[in-house]
């Protein structure tokens, strides 16, 4: 009798660790399955969020302002490094947890994901909460992602991200996912670009990383040009003699969105992607 006691003391111990295991693993992240599909909302996942039987209660809901990034209007420029931050928000609200990934329009994953602290963990093509990365402030909750963009060509990218926004009451009762997918182009950056004022013509030629500046007319005398970041630096400057046609070489200018001006030209500006 004493030992069918133990055993069966031992069975039930036994059990309640698995299933404490089991809930502590889900709040350390959200997981991807055995083919690698995650449950962020993407087209490789097919739209599943978590959502799901077996995981969360109720259905996703589509809203907006869940994502937000440093990317420029114009597109991202393949190779450059962004930031992405993930936001959640409900009164109430005492954890939060999150799945992102980012996709190509055939369902690829597309650049590469970094978690930039130890609340934050990359799964695959995916990044998800860690157990330190749920807590919650006044209802509100945000997470900054590093993301390089893919090479050239990969076309536009899809930005999807799943939330569950948790009353942390140990069920999944109460608990509301929410859901938004951001498309985001990428940068133009091939062939010769060219932009036109009444006085000079200015070509930037991707393959050749150079901005060829042609006189509509005969001019003389010098001008100053200065090239600019997206932030607003001048990463470039110099003087350039205007009695013929010109050729000013990129070489050395990183990977990034650039503005080129002429200053002593009205109108003289060229905006161009250096890969």
């Amino acid at each position: 009798m004493k030992r069918l006691i133990y055993l069966t003391t031992f069975t039930l111990l036994s059990l309640v660790l698995f299933i404490s295991y089991d809930l502590s693993s889900k709040s350390g992240g959200a997981p991807v399955d055995s083919g690698n599909a995650g449950f962020s909302g993407g087209r490789f996942e097919n739209g599943r969020t978590c959502a799901t039987a077996g995981c969360h209660n109720g259905n996703a809901t589509a809203t907006t302002g869940l994502i937000s990034t440093n990317i420029d209007s114009n597109g991202y420029v393949p190779g450059q490094s962004y930031q992405i931050t993930v936001t959640a928000n409900k009164n109430g609200m005492a954890k939060a947890g999150f799945q992102l990934s980012v996709q190509d329009l055939s369902g690829s994953f597309a650049g590469t994901l970094q978690s930039s602290n130890n609340e934050m963990q990359v799964n695959g093509g995916y990044i998800t909460h860690t157990s330190m990365g749920t807590a919650c402030t006044g209802g509100s909750r945000s997470w900054t992602i590093d993301w390089t963009a893919p090479a050239a060509g990969s076309g536009d990218v899809e930005i999807s991200v799943a939330e569950n926004l948790s009353n942390n009451d140990g069920t999944s009762s109460g608990d509301q996912i929410v859901k938004e997918i951001v498309t985001v182009a990428e940068a133009s950056s091939t062939g010769i670009e060219e932009a036109q004022t009444s006085e000079m013509s200015i070509r930037f030629n991707s393959e050749n990383r150079q901005i060829r500046l042609i006189p509509s007319k005969q001019m003389t005398g010098e001008s100053s040009f200065s090239i600019f970041n997206l932030a607003g630096q001048e990463v470039m400057n110099g003087v350039l003699n205007l009695d013929g046609e010109k050729t000013l070489s990129l070489n050395g200018l990183a990977t990034g969105y650039y503005i080129f001006t002429l200053n002593e030209i009205p109108g003289a500006v060229k905006q161009f992607v250096q890969q």
